[in-house]
């Protein structure tokens, strides 16, 4: 299968394993994932309820672009033709936002970390 092939296969909603693990991460206990805790604490993902969509496809988007890419030069190469040759299937997540944060990604050293940084539920003071 060529890179482009690989990189334009539509997202599936229902049945895509990172879909569904994004999500599971937001409402699962940290113990089976291999989270952060205490003996008296718990932590799960911060993310916040209205752009839970966009932590998932954003996940996946980077989950294809680091798939065989050796080097973040690679990786940022995977990133520009996952954006010119994807298409998502629902409305439900702005598009231009999953690929800045997956092209943002592949430039990071830490891109996981970067996609939960960005759709972190952002605490507002009292």
């Amino acid at each position: 299968m060529s890179l482009q092939s690989a990189l334009s296969r539509p997202i599936r909603s229902q049945t895509s394993w990172y879909m569904k693990r994004p999500i599971s991460f937001t409402t699962a206990s940290g113990e089976p994932l291999g989270l952060q805790q205490t003996r008296t604490r718990e932590w799960l993902l911060d993310i916040d309820f209205h752009r839970r969509e966009t932590f998932a496809y954003s996940c996946e988007a980077y989950s294809r672009v680091i798939d065989g890419s050796a080097n973040r030069r690679e990786r940022l190469q995977r990133a520009g033709a996952f954006a010119q040759g994807h298409h998502f299937p629902v409305n439900a997540v702005d598009v231009p936002e999953v690929i800045d944060i997956a092209h943002a990604a592949a430039a990071s050293h830490s891109g996981w970390k970067l996609i939960l940084a960005r759709c972190a539920h952002r605490h507002t003071g009292r």
